[in-house]
């Protein structure tokens, strides 16, 4: 992490991926640095916030459950900051409720581990093109 600008590599999208797995967060954080100008990594959804609120990402994916705060409260408290920061959500669960909540609340876009990094990618690339 670091880096003064968020703006700055191909692309030019700056996003925050949230996963407490550190093995899984280390290689998809790897893979998602060739799609995006920045990238910013949190261990669970009260780091996230912090890493959010102080960056300001153009795009958040996050794990739905994690430890101290969960990928559903952390879409909540980025909604009530930045409505319009679009989320992807991946998960192990494929639970209807989970849906329901994250869909009221904008989220789009899900991933149901394991996913395959070229679909990642092509969700990122959809948010690359827009303004």
């Amino acid at each position: 992490m670091g880096g003064s600008s968020d703006k700055t590599l191909s692309g030019g999208l700056s996003l925050l991926y949230v996963e407490d797995a550190d093995d899984v967060r280390g290689e998809v954080t790897l893979f998602l640095k060739g799609c995006a100008g920045q990238v910013y990594e949190a261990s669970n959804g009260l780091e996230g916030l912090e890493i959010f609120r102080k960056y300001h990402p153009d795009l958040v994916i996050t794990d739905i459950r994690m430890p101290q705060m969960d990928g559903i409260e952390l879409t909540r408290k980025l909604h009530d900051i930045s409505g319009g920061t679009p989320v992807i959500v991946t998960t192990a669960y494929n639970e209807v409720n989970y849906r329901e909540q994250l869909t009221a609340l904008g989220v789009k876009d899900f991933l149901v581990k394991p996913f395959l990094l070229d679909r990642l990618k092509d969700l990122v690339g959809k948010y690359q093109s827009v303004p």
